[in-house]
Formats: structure tokens, sequence, C-alpha cells
């Protein structure tokens, strides 16, 4: 009974000792008050650590003040002398952080010595201290920052935090952790429950309900698991600019722990295997800067899973998985929605992905001395893609970058030199397999409501050698009221008149040879009109600006001295398409590209009852270098749904130089250009028809009021305005074998006359048969005299006119069995037409044309001095025509009332050949 007397005195003494040796320690070393109302032998309950303002205020009585109930539990290994476990409980910590504290000295005596930098040696020996077992448990924790300055304060709840740590020296540690680092195994483990930061006026800022954390160390690799549930913030920049500047203020002193790593410190290089599994549910992110439209992030999950293997070489793996990924944008983005109806667009989401997922791996091999290059495998799935462009989603990014973008600029650096190609310089052998589903692009503007495309399908399948981009399904289409909250979104063949419209295309570029192949199935649409031009101009000078004004934050203006292009040498200019290029510059490979249409279909309304279409057939294009090569076997242009111009078997061609168009320059010693470039047009058949009475006229005077509507619009460049550099307009070269212009007579006057003509043919061959009947009859009556009946005479002839009306009908029916009806009221027709018309320097320019205008036709009066012109054209022009053929039909000029009573004379023919010309034609 004595010894236990003794022993309790003892540790009533001890306890006493060590509470005056706490309470010393806090008031000298950190100048703080420390209370304690309930201390037993491993537990301290309602303890009250207080820190004092050197200079106190009213409103600032106290930097933090602390109160909480502690529980400690020690295991000490005697015979290691060494401290196996350590278990921490803490519950109902209460805390507050008040302004003061950020901006005092104590922050700068508590951040103690600079650290090692994280590369050192001895950066990871002291985890040898760390107690075997470490066990840390807070319940029910509130943390308050108050600024009492503002009026403000912060209110931090935490219901659990759990941290587990274990370590097991016994086992075989992890080796070469790093360089020079080995890992005892060893495992981590973080728990976070409902979390809840609120505001002075009880509003949710961050929501937190689960977030788990562990880490395992083993004999051959390290894996780290990450799981958060639920994780709702909502951030106001005009309520959190007071705590930022609170926490940039304290950044700013030497004392603060967290700028002790400096900028240049760097993470070790790790060596052992890594395998992370992470996975993030339920987050939503609403965010409001200043007087910008607020904008909110959200998705329903996220999972990743990272392997990095060390075996033979470096090998990394990876797989990414999200669902239904939104940015919203817009007054009321901060409210959470539910996920939106399918097959819809909701005006405001600038961003919706409704699944993405991505597999791949990278491998390098180890060693110097290794053949083998990198490998590179990406497969990428993505449905339901729609993206927004608007003003208010340019405002907050650019907002946003404008608050991520350093204060203070960065002294500029030497000139960035272009990044060597990823196959070339590497030697990374890639392959990418991507493939996309439902794309949804619009584009809003305050004016002119909004736009679409739609992609159905988009298919990549891309390597180091070869890339195959295959499309299904796109449309573009004009929303010019946004009435709705909701836009459907349909597939491409279901959207109600579409502006372009194409079923499929696939593009397959070579990067070996340079070439682009490009194939488009079936057909190509196209619907214009002078509203349709307007409202794609409006939202592509929209799409421009927010463009500019994200690329004026990404990348500044660079010093002028940088942007100088570089000059070729001796002021030589640089060399043009086909042109010899100048020595000392290594000619660039161009790109071959080669071009398929199925079917291409061209509609523009120049009024509202007035339109232009043009129709092709299987179109083929071919560009290698300098020359382009383009085939048509079909080429219709229609006016108001007529077909006006038909070839057929087009071809063009455009060189740099033709031997033939040398020979024709022999004969005319005035040009001084020898060599030109050529383009070169040939058709099997080109043939113009006008039909009877159509106002081609009045369509065309529409076309040309639109073409100079748009010139005016786009600020087409005056040719007076053109540099004299500007190289020469290529020479034209225009063969036809067969050439047709007709005037088309109407259908029911014709019809009508070659009716005219078959009743008077047939007039005369009733009459002789009516002559031969009568002869029969007076035969028949000297015959049989007076007993003849009447009634059988008047039966012949009933029966001879019902003949002769049957025999009219069947002769109509047969009128254009044998011989096609006349269509055309003038023909002319040649055949192997060659037309030339050649370029010169001689008399190219403006003053040059004016010169030759003055020499062919000084008589006429020419415009004012200094009048500016916008079109000024000279060319040679040398023709040939083989066969030329001309017919009308002789008496029906001006005619446009019945023909009967003037019936028309023969047709009038005119016939010439080999016809040859030159002449000059300057406008």
């Amino acid at each position: 009974l004595l010894v236990l007397l003794v022993l309790l005195g003892g540790l009533c003494l001890g306890r006493w000792l060590l509470y005056i040796l706490i309470t010393n320690w806090c008031r000298r070393r950190l100048q703080a008050e420390l209370k304690i109302q309930s201390f037993w032998v491993f537990g301290i309950q309602n303890l009250s650590l207080k820190f004092p303002e050197e200079q106190q205020t009213v409103d600032d009585a106290c930097l933090a003040e602390l109160s909480l109930a502690l529980s400690v539990s020690l295991d000490v290994s005697l015979g290691k002398q060494q401290l196996e476990s350590v278990a921490l409980g803490v519950w109902s910590l209460q805390a507050e952080l008040h302004e003061g504290l950020f901006h005092s000295e104590l922050l700068q005596r508590m951040g103690g010595s600079p650290r090692r930098g994280a590369d050192s040696p001895k950066a990871l020996a002291g985890l040898k201290y760390v107690p075997s077992r470490l066990k840390v448990d807070l319940e029910t924790t509130s943390l308050v920052l108050s600024m009492n300055s503002q009026k403000r304060h912060l209110t931090w709840t935490l219901k659990r935090l759990h941290f587990a740590h274990q370590c097991d020296e016994e086992q075989i540690p992890l080796r070469s952790f790093t360089p020079t680092c080995d890992l005892p195994q060893m495992s981590l483990e973080l728990v976070l429950e409902d979390g809840l930061l609120l505001s002075q006026s009880r509003q949710r800022i961050v929501c937190l309900n689960l977030l788990k954390a562990s880490l395992q160390v083993m004999a051959i690799d390290i894996s780290v698991a990450v799981m958060v549930s639920t994780c709702l913030v909502h951030y106001r920049h005009q309520e959190f600019s007071h705590w930022l500047g609170l926490l940039a203020s304290a950044e700013q002193s030497p004392g603060w722990p967290l700028s002790a790593g400096g900028p240049g410190s760097r993470m070790p290089q790790i060596l052992a295997t890594i395998i992370l599994s992470a996975s993030v549910s339920n987050v939503n992110l609403s965010v409001q800067l200043g007087d910008t439209p607020p904008f909110a992030l959200g998705f329903n999950s996220i999972s990743v899973d990272y392997q990095h293997l060390r075996p033979q070489s470096v090998h990394q793996r990876a797989v990414l998985a999200v669902d239904h990924f939104c940015w919203r944008v817009g007054a009321d983005s901060h409210i959470q929605r539910a996920p939106h109806p399918p097959n819809m667009h909701v005006w405001g989401e600038a961003f919706i992905l409704d699944s993405f997922n991505l597999q791949g791996s990278y491998n390098q091999p180890l060693g110097t001395s290794s053949t083998h290059a990198d490998t590179l495998f990406l497969d990428c799935t993505l449905r339901g893609l729609q993206l927004e462009s608007s003003d208010a989603c340019a405002d907050c990014l650019s907002r946003l970058l404008l608050l991520l973008q350093p204060q203070e600029p960065l002294p500029p650096g030497p000139p960035e030199e272009l990044p060597p190609t990823l196959g070339e310089e590497f030697g990374v052998l890639w392959k990418v397999d991507l493939k996309v589903e439902d794309v949804n692009l619009f584009t809003l503007s305050s004016l002119a409501g909004a736009t679409e495309l739609r992609v159905d399908t988009l298919t990549t399948l891309g390597s180091a050698e070869s890339c195959t981009i295959s499309i299904q399904g796109v449309a573009l289409s004009l929303v010019k009221s946004l009435a709705e909250k909701m836009q459907p979104c349909c597939k491409a063949p279901a959207i109600p008149s579409p502006v372009a419209g194409l079923a499929a295309v696939c593009l397959t570029y070579r990067s070996s040879i340079r070439s682009l192949e490009v194939q488009c199935g079936e057909n190509l649409t196209l619907l214009w009109s002078p509203a349709t031009h307007m409202y794609l101009f409006e939202h592509l000078l929209a799409t421009r600006r927010c463009f500019e004004t994200l690329q004026s934050l990404l990348s500044p203006p660079k010093p002028p001295s940088a942007a100088l292009p570089q000059q070729a040498p001796e002021g030589r200019p640089p060399a043009q398409d086909g042109a010899p290029f100048s020595e000392g510059s290594a000619p660039q490979r161009l790109l071959g590209l080669t071009l398929e249409l199925s079917s291409l279909k061209v509609t523009a309304f120049v009024s509202e009852s007035r339109y232009l279409s043009l129709v092709a057939e299987r179109v083929m294009l071919s560009r290698h270098g300098p020359s382009l090569h383009a085939y048509c076997p079909g080429l219709v242009a229609s006016f108001d749904g007529n077909s006006i111009l038909v070839l057929k078997e087009v071809e063009l061609q455009a060189q740099p130089e033709l031997e033939e168009m040398i020979l024709h320059r022999g004969p005319f010693p005035s040009l001084c250009t020898l060599r030109n470039r050529v383009w070169a047009l040939s058709c099997a058949g080109v043939a113009v028809e006008f039909p009877y009475q159509y106002d081609f006229s009045a369509t065309l005077d529409e076309a040309l009021g639109v073409q100079k509507w748009l010139r005016g619009l786009h600020g087409g460049k005056a040719a007076a305005d053109r540099t004299p550099s500007h190289p020469l307009p290529p020479d034209l070269l225009l063969k036809v074998q067969h050439f047709s212009w007709v005037f088309l007579d109407d259908v029911f006057e014709v019809k009508l006359r070659d009716n005219y003509e078959l009743m008077k043919d047939e007039s005369k061959e009733s009459a002789k048969r009516l002559h031969l009947l009568d002869a029969k009859v007076a035969a028949l009556r000297k015959q049989h005299g007076e007993l003849l009946p009447a009634r059988k005479i008047e039966e012949l002839y009933a029966s001879l006119e019902k003949k002769n009306i049957e025999i009219y009908l069947q002769r109509s029916h047969r009128l254009y069995a044998n011989t096609p009806m006349r269509k055309a009221l003038i023909t002319w027709t040649m055949g192997g037409l060659e037309l030339v018309a050649l370029a010169d320097e001689a008399f190219s320019g403006a003053e040059r044309v004016l010169q030759q205008i003055r020499h062919m036709d000084a008589a006429s009066p020419f415009p004012p001095e200094g009048l500016e012109l916008l079109t000024h054209w000279c060319r040679m022009i040398k023709g040939s025509v083989k066969t030329f053929f001309g017919e009308c039909v002789a008496g029906l000029h001006g005619l446009r009332g019945p023909r009967l009573s003037t019936p028309p004379g023969p047709s009038r023919v005119e016939e010439v050949g080999n016809w040859m010309f030159c002449l000059w034609l300057i406008g």
C-alpha cells in the first residue's frame, strides 16, 4: 500500500511538473497562453491555447485560439530503445485563426531553418525516426478563419479525419526507390468524412462527402488509390478576394512554410514501379469572377488507372473514363442540374461530353545503345460531344486566364525554335485509334441567332506513316430563333433545310510522300443565299473575336524585331510556285492532294424567286507540286431550274509552263514574256440553251448585283492596288470539240405548226379519197341505175369521213416517231473550237492598259485622271474553228402570237470552215 501511495504521489508530481514545463515552453517560445482543464496519464481534456497579439486592438484581441480533447497512446520497445507505435485521438477540436496571425512574427519563428531539396539523399532518411505504427483520429473538428477588419469569417467543419501509417522493416524493402535510396514496406491511409466550409452568411462554399486515399509500398511496386465522393464547390471571387490577398501577403514572408522549397525545387527521380487508381464521382464547381458571367464545371464520375512499369524498358499504361462532363455558362449555371435530356442541347452548356474512354500505353527502351524506337498506342472513344461558342464563354475564359497569368511579366528569352517532328526526330512509333459519335458544334451571336454543325460519326486511325479520317453524316444548319431553352440534336440526314450537307467523307494522309487523299461519298449539297451568307459571316466574325481574345492572352505579341520576316538575299522576292528557288534555300516539298467527289450540287439564291444551281458528277482533282489536274464527266449550270450550260468531259489543267503555249507566243514579236503559267480547259461538248421567252438577263443582273455586294462586303482588292511584283495572271487555253448555242422555240407553237402542216396534208389526202369515192359511186349508179339505194351511198360517205379521222389521228400519234420534234429557233454549232488568251508584261498594269486603249481607240473620251480602276484587263486572243454551222427558222423572227396566218418558210443555213482569227481584248 505504501508503494502504491508513493507511485501515485510521484505520478501526480510528474503531471504537475509536465504541466509547468509545457505552459512555460508555450509562454516563452510561442508566446501563447495554455490552459488545461483535465490532465490524466495519457489524456488531456478541454485544452485551450491562445496566441495573444503583441499590440492588441479591440477588434483583434488574439492571434489564434485552440480548444480540444486529446488522448495519446505510446508503445515503446525497451530492448530496441525505439518508439514502436503512437495513437493520437483528438475530438471536439475547435480552433480560430485571426487575421493578425498571418501578419505576425510567429510564422517567421515557426518557419525554422531552410529545408533541404527534395532530391537530397537525407530528405528520405528521416523516415527511420517515424514509428512503425502511427494512427491519428480527429472527430468533430471545427476551424474558423476570422478577418475582423472586413467583418468576415469562414468556418470549416469536419466530422472525421483518420490517418494510419504502418511500416514493416523486417520485410524486404523496395530497392532503388530513388537512385540513392531504398524504401521499406509500408502502408498509409487517409480518410476525410463530411467536410463543410461555410461563409459568414452560412452559405455552403465547399461540401465534401468522402475522401479516401491509401498508399501501399511493397517489395516490387508502389500502389496508390484515391477515392472522392460528392464534392461541391461554390467559389465567389468577391468574397474570396480578401482571403486571397491575406494568403498572398503571408506567402511573401520569409517564414511561410509552403515557400521553403523555392522555385528551383524539383521532385526526385523515382525508379520504382507505380500503380495508381483514382475514382472521383459527383463533383460540381461553380465560379463567379467579378462582373463576368458565372460558370460551373461538373461531372458524374472520373476514373483513372495508371501503371508505370520498369522491367527491361519504361512501360506506362493508363485508362481514363469520364461520365457526363459538363461546363455551363450563364446566370443560373451555379444551380446543380440533372443531366440534359438525350439528343437535346441546352443553351448555355458550353461543353458537354456524355462519355469519354481512353486507353494508352507508352514503351521506352532503357539504355542508350538500344536500337528499338519508343512506341505509343492510344485508343479513344467519345460520345455525345457538344461545344458552344459565345461571348459569355470567351469572357469567362479570358477572365480565368488573366487570374492564372503571373502578375510580373517574364523576362524575354531567346526566340523559340519550331519543335521537331515527333516521328522523324525522336523516332517514336505511334498509333492512334479515335472514334467520336454524335458531335454538335454551336456558335451563338447576339445579333444572328445560332449555327449548328452536326457530325454523326468521326473515326481516326493514325500512325507515324499514315493517318485516315472517316466522317459520316455532316450537316450545317442555321437556328434563327432562340426562343426555346433547348435545341434538338438529330442525325444529319434528319436536319431540315441544311445549309450544307455531306453524307460521307474519307481523308487519308501519308507522311512519307506528303500526300492527302479526300473521297466524298454520295452527294455534297450547298444551299446559299444573301441572308444565309450574312448569318454565317456574323457568326464567323463573332467566333474570330473570341479566338483573338483568347489568343492574345495565351500568346502575347512578340517584339517587332522577332516578328520581322526573313528577307531573300539581295532583296529578291521569294520564289513562286513552280519557280526555281534561290541559292542557299532548301526547296520545300509541297503537299500532294487528291480529291474525289461522287456528286456536287450547289444552289445559290440571288433573290427570293431567282436562283442559280451547279450540278457535277464524279469530280476528280489532283495536285502534285505546282501542277493541278481536274476532271468531271458532266457539269450542268442552271438558271431558275433551266439547264442553260451543259458541259461534258471537262478537264482542267494548271501547269507552270506548257510547250504548246510557247509555240502560240512565237508569231507575236511584240510579246516580251517567253514563259508563263497556263490554265488549260478542254471539253468534249459544250451546249448553251435558252428556253423560249425566258428572261435570262434578269437572273444574270441579280447575280451580278450579288457579286458586287459580296465584293463590297468583304473589301475586294482593287486591281490598281496590286503591287508591281504581283505575278502575271496565267495564260488561258480553251479547247472544245463540239460547241452549240441554241435558242429554243415555244413547244406549243412548234406542235401547233406541225399539226397545221399535218392538217393541210391530210386535207389534200382526204380530198383525193373523196374524189375516188365519187368516181366509184358514179360507176355504181351507171351499173344499177335508180335501183341503187340512197341509204347505201350515205353509209359510204359516212364511212369515208370516219376513216379520214382515224388516219389523221394515227398520223398525229406517229408525228415524232421517226423524226424528232424541232425545238430550236436558232442554232449555232462549232466543231474544233480553240481559244488562246495570252498575258504579257508589255500590257500588264493599269498604266500600260490605258496606253493600249489610247493606242487602239484615241477618239473615244477617257475618264478623268486619278480615277481608281476596279478592273483593267488586256489579253492577246487567238482562236480557230474548224467548222461553223448556223441555222434559223425563216419567217419566225419577232413573232410572239399564233403563226397560223403566216406559215414559216424554209430554214436558213450558214456554214463556214477553217475559221481563224486574232485580236486584242482590252477593258
